[in-house]
């Protein structure tokens, strides 16, 4: 049975609001809306709400800008945000981009600065707007990994009741854009748009991509294509988390108002007008939002609050999971009766491959055509958690393994609507089709003072030797020279080297077969250690496609890379505005490693701790042995902690995270003792829970790639090699629940000082080429 959103009693309504409201208060009217909106509507997933709890969309748009403006408050944000986006390694490409980036350039500290001159001289009416021109900075960017979290644009979301395809009539001609929903329907001779808003559509649908949408797309021809209705590019959205079972694409749901309804005009000379209706995440009646004022106190100035903004009642209780109602169910082609996979209704019914929790966490499948002896991988997102990393290996392998026992010939790597995801899963999906070849891409950061304080002290304090998972990016010795041998130091991996009237660190690459890497990754990446394929391609390079829609970037532009350049595997671009000419089938972000400003803060946090223990008169050796100085310590940013308080808070996204943190599952082993486990990482028995869980996880790994069922994994004679069945049983357990309490740790972290912004650390590929375009981009390689 599902679950009904319950939005609280409007009978409890005068109880919970701190004063008494005006009766045309739009807030409080907006929640009144919502709350009976919500009656007898089923969400099947809390994120779901924002789309089928709607309302009215003036409404919303006046209660969001009615949200009041600390213009103090402002200041120290856009004072602390400029000190972080000094770490986003290509400030001086977009400022002066290469001739494949298509896009007009953009200065983003001189606009931090335009905005500061803004808010000091009272020019923004409300948050919204302030708000809004973070947002605009990040869509002019066309840079994925470059963002902000608002503090209150996104608590609505407008969104239409139809929305727009780009079909062609035959699959030769050009396409034209129609209604989605007479392509849906079969509607008969359906009739194609020619105006939108009293312009032409193609006119329309560029004004719209400037002042609606920030897809992070470096070219006019894959923005069109994140406008358009896409089920890849939808399904890689909302199946990454159990929290979703809908995303619809950029023009049908827009976080900025645009009216009460959008009219057009068809070909056939008839008219239509589709409505626009507001929705939220947030319970506006239970955080009591009932005015500009309130939400500016309860969301904004109030970070740690009790109840979350994206709550949505019983959703969020929910226990048992629920599915998407308009998506047909079908059975798997290899699967017991209780299992099944979520297509959209155009997807093969019968998938030979389908990864655990698929669509919800799960998003690899994989089809096999007989008549054409052609295998098709589907990966509309490399988005893994520890959880999942194992089932995405073990699903790509298992439908190369398939599809060479059926003798497939051809194969098709389907990457319509990936965007990227975890970087490791690109390399060892590519190990997986070509173990033998070495995956050698080169990458670098933007060298300044902060950067060289924070791995010169890291270097010289030992914490070298900590957690990948804490440093990586700071800790030379898990990069390497592009000749796979090690860095001697931080000075010598730092540089910096000059590029682009900027500077960079030098140009490092990933040994896999460093068993610290290998360590800390929980396993070896296929082709390394014991996870060796018995082939040395799973195909010839030529029977090869990789299939992209122009929305390929971060581990998807990696791997791209790794196939096109390095295994001289053909790619085939789709889509596009309707012109003849090619097209950048990765025109999404280049980057490698993304991380969120509070990565940095808790370094920075770090770091000060280390010299603070240094005796006040031995400050200045000691800063000269590590290579800094005091200056450059007193200019490090802020740590998050101490930021100010009023627009700091996190904000609310209307939409799950590619990387939000999924709850693990239950111990399935119960009645084993298990001894207490310190939460301090020196601890012998926490070392030992996890060697023997990452023990335990390369042999269930290899028990599964050699066809055994999984229930059978406990009773495999190869897991008695080094430890008994009975020690194996009580490591595997007692390192979840280390893992589980950590987790618990990361997360009261979090909410003490959550991140602000996203950050594009590392630098382009050394490869730069791009679907069948060739671009500049390798200069930023030496």
């Amino acid at each position: 049975m599902q679950n009904k959103l319950v939005l609280g009693a409007l009978t409890a309504l005068n109880l919970l609001t701190p004063s008494v409201r005006a009766a045309d208060e739009p807030c409080l009217a907006a929640a009144k809306l919502q709350e009976k909106a919500a009656k007898g509507v089923e969400v099947p997933r809390p994120y779901d709400a924002a789309y089928l709890v709607q309302f009215d969309a003036e409404t919303a748009y006046k209660c969001i800008t009615s949200v009041p403006f600390n213009k103090d408050a402002a200041v120290k944000v856009l004072e602390i945000s400029k000190s972080y986006f000094q770490f986003h390694s290509t400030l001086a490409y977009l400022k002066d981009p290469p001739a494949s980036y298509q896009q007009e350039s953009v200065d983003v500290m001189s606009k931090l600065d335009e905005f500061t001159t803004k808010a000091k001289n009272g020019e923004y009416k409300n948050l919204y707007e302030f708000d809004l021109d973070f947002y605009r900075l990040a869509q002019a960017t066309h840079e994925s990994h470059f963002s902000k979290d608002s503090h209150v644009l996104g608590l609505f979301r407008w969104t239409l009741d139809d929305t727009i395809v780009s079909v062609s009539t035959d699959g030769k001609a050009l396409p034209q854009v129609y209604a989605a929903s007479d392509i849906n329907n079969n509607v008969n001779a359906p009739s194609a748009i020619v105006e939108l808003g009293g312009q032409s559509v193609y006119s329309y649908l560029q004004g719209y991509l400037k002042n609606f949408t920030a897809n992070g797309l470096i070219e006019p021809h894959a923005d069109f294509n994140a406008l358009m209705y896409n089920t890849g590019l939808e399904f890689a959205s909302w199946a990454q988390s159990s929290d979703a079972s809908m995303a619809p694409t950029a023009f049908k749901t827009t976080p900025i108002y645009n009216g009460k309804s959008l009219k057009g005009k068809f070909a056939n000379g008839s008219d239509f007008e589709w409505a626009y209706k507001a929705g939220s995440n947030a319970n506006l009646t239970l955080n009591q939002y009932f005015s500009g004022q309130d939400i500016y106190d309860l969301k904004v100035v109030k970070a740690n609050s009790t109840q979350s903004d994206d709550s949505t009642v019983e959703t969020r209780r929910r226990k048992k999971r629920s599915y998407n109602p308009d998506v047909k169910l079908v059975k798997r082609a290899d699967s017991s009766d209780d299992e099944v996979a979520v297509p959209y209704a155009a997807w093969p019914t019968n998938p030979i491959v389908v990864q655990d929790n698929f669509t919800f966490g799960g998003t690899v499948s994989g089809y096999y055509f007989d008549e054409n002896q052609l295998g098709v991988l589907s990966i509309p997102s490399f988005d893994t958690d520890e959880n999942s990393s194992e089932t995405f290996d073990l699903a790509v392998a298992s439908f190369i393994n398939q599809t060479r026992s059926r003798g497939a010939k051809r194969i098709v790597i389907d990457l319509t609507g990936n965007g990227g995801g975890t970087l490791w899963m690109g390399y060892d999906t590519f190990r997986h089709f070509f173990p033998k070849k070495v995956p050698n891409l080169l990458w670098r950061t933007r060298a300044h003072s902060a950067l060289n304080v924070l791995g010169s002290v890291l270097g010289w304090s030992g914490a070298q030797n900590t957690s990948y998972e804490d440093v990586p990016d700071i800790n030379y010795q898990y990069g390497s020279k592009p000749d796979l041998t090690k860095f001697s130091s931080w000075k010598e991996f730092y540089g910096p080297r000059e590029l682009k009237n900027d500077k960079f660190t030098s140009a490092a690459t990933y040994d896999f077969t460093d068993k610290k890497l290998a360590g800390e990754l929980g396993f070896y990446l296929a082709g390394y250690g014991d996870n060796i394929p018995d082939y040395d391609e799973a195909f010839p390079a030529e029977n090869i496609v990789l299939l992209v829609d122009g929305g390929c970037g971060s581990t998807c532009s990696s791997f791209s890379t790794l196939m096109k350049h390095v295994a001289n595997v053909r790619t085939v671009a789709v889509g596009g505005i309707p012109e003849y000419g090619p097209m950048q089938g990765v025109a999404s972000t280049r980057g490698s490693m993304m991380r969120e400003w509070n990565y940095f803060g808790d370094a920075i946090t770090y770091i000060r701790s280390v010299l603070e223990a240094v005796d006040e008169s031995d400050k200045e050796d000691t800063y000269s042995k590590i290579g800094i100085s005091s200056s450059d310590v007193d200019n490090l940013p802020k740590a998050l902690a101490d930021s100010p308080g009023p627009s700091m808070a996190p904000s609310t996204c209307s939409t799950p995270s590619r990387r939000a943190t999924r709850t693990p599952p239950p111990v399935p082993l119960r009645g084993i003792r298990v001894p207490h486990l310190l939460h301090r990482r020196d601890d012998p028995r926490r070392q030992q829970a996890v060697a023997g869980c990452r023990h335990y996880r390369r042999r269930r790994q290899q028990h599964l790639r050699f066809g055994l069922p999984e229930r059978r994994w406990l009773q495999a004679p190869h897991i008695h090699h080094r430890q008994s069945r009975l020690r194996l049983q009580r490591a595997v357990v007692a390192c979840q629940l280390d893992r589980r309490a950590e987790r618990e740790d990361r997360r009261h972290q979090l909410q003490q000082h959550r991140g602000l912004g996203r950050l594009f650390l590392q630098g382009w590929p050394a490869h730069g080429c791009c679907g069948d375009r060739c671009d500049s981009l390798a200069v930023m390689t030496e």
